[in-house]
């Protein structure tokens, strides 16, 4: 497959497990802004947010996202990725101790492919 694949595969699995957020906590308005800014950058910044993403999660957690390793979501403070208002990681733990194991598991699986498709895109 080619780069463009991979590349548009990884920006629909993300809008979709945004998508599935903003459903779940409707109330919670950043989801929304995550979702505008996921657009914008798909349109003006592709690569940059799948290279990014490969270089600070897919390759630097692989080990943690293969195990689903729920401690790590629980401790690991995100504090290096920039603007609180953009924070999804830290989103997604403030609400992971009120998620149902099916809704852990399926934001789990996004998370694993987002990783694979970011790893193919780079190689």
């Amino acid at each position: 497959m080619s780069s463009t694949v991979y590349l548009k595969s990884f920006f629909h699995q993300l809008s979709d497990v945004v998508s599935e957020l903003a459903d779940m906590f409707p109330d919670d308005p950043d989801f929304g802004v995550f979702k505008t800014y996921i657009s914008l950058l798909q349109r003006t910044n592709p690569t940059m947010v799948i290279d990014t993403f490969y270089e600070y999660v897919a390759t630097k957690f692989e080990d943690q996202i293969n195990a689903k390793n729920e401690e790590f979501v629980l401790k690991y403070e995100a504090t290096e990725y920039g603007s609180e208002g953009m924070d999804i990681v830290s989103k997604i733990k403030s609400y992971w101790c009120v998620l149902s194991s099916d809704s852990k598991s399926a934001i789990w699986q996004y998370i694993y492919i987002l990783k694979e498709l970011a790893k193919k895109y780079k190689s």
